[in-house]
């Protein structure tokens, strides 16, 4: 007896890349850090939420929340797997998207997450200068001077 095999294809592109990146960046984890789930919010996390739609934003371009939940009813099993937990149907709705952005968008929480994240990406160099002379562009940073003690943000 021949076993009858079913194959789905899911298309993800560039969406496993970007939801590591994100990970490596604990961008989930911040957002999860700074907002805070009601009591009967089930399924996936508010941090995985908001990492999957801005990964989402850079693949595509575009911000619409309905348009996040139109890309991932074909993908729930692989976005599933990258995420590491079940993907209702209902998870990427714009009910849960609206209230995600409300919680990230209030004042403190948006001003303390945006430090946090900011802190992941800059680096501070102690560096020995006295007259310095310091060339900025969009890509580094770079210092010529004296010995003496200071520091540069790159």
């Amino acid at each position: 007896m021949v076993e009858e095999r079913t194959v789905e294809t899911e298309r993800l592109d560039d969406l496993p890349v970007l939801i590591e990146w994100l990970k490596q960046m604990k961008v989930d984890e911040l957002i999860d850090d700074h907002t805070h789930p009601h009591r009967l919010w089930g399924g996936i996390s508010k941090g995985g939420l908001g990492m999957t739609w801005i990964a989402h934003m850079l693949m595509t371009g575009d911000q619409r929340k309905v348009r996040l939940n139109e890309m991932l009813q074909g993908k729930r099993r692989s976005v599933g797997a990258l995420l590491g937990c079940e993907i209702r149907e209902s998870e990427f709705n714009d009910d849960r998207l609206g209230r995600l952005l409300k919680d990230l968008g209030s004042g403190e929480t948006a001003a303390a997450l945006e430090r946090e994240m900011s802190a992941q990406g800059l680096r501070y160099y102690r560096l020995k200068t006295a007259q310095a002379t310091v060339r900025l562009d969009t890509t580094s940073v770079a210092v010529h001077g004296d010995d003496d003690g200071g520091g540069i943000i790159a």
